[in-house]
């Protein structure tokens, strides 16, 4: 399809793609909610990305919390690929990410501006990047497997405690319990 005023055509790439920056600098770039998904990131990172950007309208969020919450997950995909990422909202919050997930250089809701920000780069690859969600979704089969076990154990003993565990243990009729009041009063 075309974009009025624009020349060339444009259609959907079957995965995301890495930008180059007129300095060499590897950039991936995540449109709005794509930022919300690791292996969005990570799929750009596998692609060599040094430098993450997210690119953001929050307008329809801004007469509650939605916008912060948006961007405050932003924060997983700089810890997940340790990238700096850059947030950069028409609208909402923009600011920059370190490595750590940390914000910087925050740019309040509805400000106008331009800053020139220095971000570290890395081009190492963290676990998240080497393994994605297996070992997350490996822990969830596990636990399931586990709830499923200890639930069938509960029911294959008909959910019975042991007769130990059922018997209290009584003081013999006649006699006093050491500090308290027996079955006799009085002396002998």
């Amino acid at each position: 399809w075309r974009l009025p005023g624009s020349s060339g055509d444009f259609a959907a790439a079957e995965r995301p793609q890495v930008l180059r920056l007129p300095s060499g600098i590897p950039l991936g770039v995540a449109i709005c909610l794509d930022a919300l998904h690791g292996q969005h990131a990570r799929s750009l990172v596998a692609q060599g990305a040094e430098l993450l950007t997210i690119l953001t309208y929050d307008g329809w969020w801004l007469g509650g919390n939605g916008y912060r919450q948006h961007a405050s997950l932003h924060s997983l995909r700089a810890i997940e690929t340790r990238r700096a990422v850059i947030r950069l909202a028409n609208s909402g919050l923009s600011f920059w990410l370190d490595l750590a997930g940390r914000r910087h250089e925050v740019l309040p809701v509805g400000t106008i501006a331009t800053a020139d920000v220095r971000v570290p780069l890395h081009g190492g690859m963290t676990f998240y990047q080497q393994h994605g969600d297996w070992p997350g979704r490996y822990a969830l089969w596990v636990s399931g497997a586990l709830l499923v076990l200890l639930l069938g154990l509960e029911a294959w003993h008909g959910g019975k405690r042991s007769v130990l565990a059922q018997e209290s243990p009584q003081s013999p009729r006649g006699r006093s319990s050491p500090g308290g009041r027996g079955g006799q009063s009085g002396n002998r």
